[in-house]
């Protein structure tokens, strides 16, 4: 299996508070690998780190075989980075930042070519301040496009887009994927998350609660049975049911991913569990939503 990101127990500290604690992750060529979390998660540190912006770090990352405290210059020259925050001085032209970003590379992409293939190419006289939110991150894609990477980071790419924008820009990045290149994004976008990913982790305080791919997060649905119960059952009572896959518990509620019917047919044979009182019972759907909040304790308001 080809990996061309490989971190291995990353960890920043600032100020004595740690920020990303014992991160590991691997990202795959040509996926679009997804960091979800709350503000405060450790999802931009993470990313920066992995993009060479950040060397304050512990632990080891590999990005196309490049050793970034080593090689971070070569390495520069195969990645595309779009960054949370960036801003131009307000009289500058598109087509003279892309300029300015064309001279840090010696064999840069034509940004004539992007501009048109993004559809910005109307906009290459326009000064930088009569850019709307949604031509500004699409101009911050092409600059990240000019040294022709392999790999893409995007941090909170559509963060403060109208839903029009944003579904313009995720058409982009399924674009470039279908082109073969490597995305690894930040989101705190649930929706975002499900329309581009191949897989997710899902951060929290600094570590990663969650990895898993897309396609299996979405074969989840209609398999989970959750139930509540006074008494305290152990998860061994659950696991005897052959069609039970998992188990989770917090306080006295019960999700067990299963086979709902095949489950609720077993479960009234099971004698061991005849001897609880359970006070609730019903079929739940499992979602990205539902796995989120799950892991990162968070409130769906």
């Amino acid at each position: 299996m080809s990996y061309v990101i490989e971190v291995k127990n990353l960890s920043v500290t600032i100020k004595s508070t740690k920020i990303v604690d014992d991160v590991s992750l691997s990202v795959k060529k040509g996926e679009v690998f997804g960091i979800l979390g709350p503000n405060g998660a450790g999802k931009t540190t993470t990313i920066e780190c992995i993009e060479g912006i950040r060397t304050n770090y512990t632990g080891d990352i590999s990005v196309l075989g490049f050793n970034l405290l080593k090689n971070r210059t070569d390495l520069l020259k195969k990645i595309g980075i779009q960054l949370q925050e960036a801003s131009y001085p307000d009289r500058l032209k598109v087509k003279e930042i892309c300029k300015l970003y064309s001279s840090f590379y010696e064999n840069p992409k034509d940004f004539h070519s992007l501009l048109e293939s993004i559809g910005l190419h109307h906009r290459v006289n326009t000064h930088y301040s009569k850019l709307s939110g949604g031509e500004k991150q699409k101009l911050s894609i092409i600059l990240a496009l000019i040294p022709d990477p392999e790999i893409l980071f995007l941090d909170e790419l559509t963060a403060g887009l109208d839903p029009r924008s944003r579904r313009e820009v995720w058409d982009i990045i399924l674009k470039l994927k279908k082109e073969g290149i490597t995305i690894m994004t930040t989101t705190h976008f649930l929706e975002e998350a499900e329309y581009l990913c191949d897989r997710i982790c899902i951060m929290n305080q600094g570590k990663i609660v969650y990895t898993e791919t897309m396609s299996n997060i979405q074969s989840l649905s209609s398999k989970q049975v959750v139930l509540s119960s006074k008494d305290e059952i152990p998860q061994e009572a659950f696991m005897a049911i052959p069609s039970v896959e998992k188990v989770s518990v917090e306080e006295d509620v019960y999700t067990i991913f299963c086979q709902p019917d095949i489950f609720l047919k077993e479960f009234n044979k099971i004698s061991s569990l005849g001897k609880y009182v359970i006070t609730n019972i019903n079929v739940k759907q499992a979602t990205l939503e539902s796995i989120y909040f799950e892991k990162t304790g968070e409130k769906n308001e």
